[in-house]
């Protein structure tokens, strides 16, 4: 007998998920019926890979925790039946879209565009979100002169287009900020999804095997605790460290006095420590430009012992 539960607005709790265990073990596996049946507990959230791993601790070995990555595969699949033709794949890739990071070539080079022209013609945007409140029964004359009266037409002529320019707030626009606030960045060293940003510092390329980042900053936002006026987000030094790289202990332990905490768990391969919790965008590359700089000092001297 296999119980799913699935996290979608709320945060994962011991408590929560041990009264589900309980409501399971008395509304169903005390019948007779079911009383040869093995149980399994499991759990999907979207977003577990940003719970600090203290956190996943506190909820035991009773629930196997699964997040939304495995659908990347039948979204994969999805996307070849649809260049195929088979139109009835669309559902099935835009709700694999809906729930996790991927994007297939041609929507990830949309994205792509559209951040780019709202972070390089910014005013026109702006201008554009005065407008887009003023529906065609309130057009007047004046509306549709100079400048306002063509983005005026346009809005109104592109409506899709326009909504999803508008719709780039928030992460698309912080990379910038970050790249300003940390000048040792550059694009190379950044990555950026719908609502995360991670940042890795250039001395950690030494560390690399198999191009994978081996220390990272993730800064994203935190989709439970934001609202559209003030959006809140986590910020999170991950660790993913090759032995074969380096000596990972000693590397521990040089920063485990900036990164309190790193010390523990030394048998995970990942760790993922949070640095500040539901702060504003701003406070985010703050901080995130702050942990870059003492990672970038911190690596060479490290390694060089």
């Amino acid at each position: 007998m296999v119980t799913i539960e699935n996290k979608i607005k709320a945060s994962l709790n011991s408590e929560q998920l041990e009264k589900y265990v309980q409501a399971v073990k008395t509304g169903l596996a005390s019948r007779k019926v079911f009383s040869d049946y093995d149980l399994a507990f499991i759990v999907i959230d979207k977003d577990l890979d940003y719970y600090s791993s203290e956190h996943l601790e506190t909820l035991g070995n009773r629930w196997a925790l699964l997040d939304y990555n495995w659908l990347t595969a039948s979204a994969n699949r999805a996307r070849f039946q649809l260049e195929r033709g088979n139109t009835a794949a669309q559902l099935l890739a835009t709700y694999c879209q809906s729930v996790t990071n991927w994007e297939n070539s041609g929507s990830r080079k949309v994205s792509e565009l559209s951040a780019d022209l709202v972070l390089t013609h910014s005013r026109v945007i702006e201008t554009m979100r005065d407008l887009n409140g003023k529906s065609l029964d309130r057009w007047v004359s004046s509306s549709l002169e100079g400048h306002s009266g063509e983005l005026t037409l346009f809005l109104a002529q592109h409506r899709k287009v326009c909504e999803r320019l508008l719709s780039i707030r928030g992460v698309a626009s912080l990379v910038p900020r970050l790249l300003k606030a940390s000048p040792i960045l550059s694009q190379d060293f950044i990555e950026e999804g719908s609502y995360w940003i991670a940042a890795m510092p250039p001395a950690a390329r030494d560390l690399m095997r198999d191009e994978r980042w081996p220390i990272y900053i993730d800064m994203y936002r935190v989709t439970k605790a934001s609202s559209a006026s003030a959006p809140k987000f986590n910020v999170k030094l991950v660790w993913v460290i090759d032995p074969t790289a380096c000596s990972e202990e000693k590397l521990r332990n040089f920063f485990d006095k900036h990164f309190s905490g790193l010390g523990k768990f030394v048998s995970s391969d990942t760790r993922r420590l949070l640095i500040s919790e539901h702060v504003s965008p701003t406070e985010a590359i703050e901080v995130t430009a702050k942990l870059i700089t003492t990672l970038e000092s911190g690596i060479p001297e490290c390694l060089s012992k």
